[in-house]
């Protein structure tokens, strides 16, 4: 499932993916508790039309670790 939408005039943009699965164990059944999934996401800013400020992250949960990762940065159009 991916989804992106701006607002106000373009100058926000969101974007958001999530991918689930419930993966078979050694004898190929599966269950509710082994559901793994991995959700992405991502806003950014118009600083100017060559310019935006963005955060980014995922939320996961694989082999039954659940993870978190983030990140700002700049992205600049040449």
């Amino acid at each position: 499932l991916s989804k992106k939408k701006k607002y106000k005039d373009d100058k926000i943009e969101v974007e958001v993916t999530f991918d689930g699965y419930l993966p078979p164990d050694e004898e190929g059944r599966t269950t509710k508790d082994t559901f793994e999934y991995e959700e992405k996401f991502k806003i950014s800013w118009k600083l100017t039309d060559k310019v935006r400020l963005y955060n980014g992250g995922e939320v996961s949960k694989l082999q039954g670790k659940q993870f978190y990762k983030g990140k700002v940065g700049i992205e600049v159009s040449l």
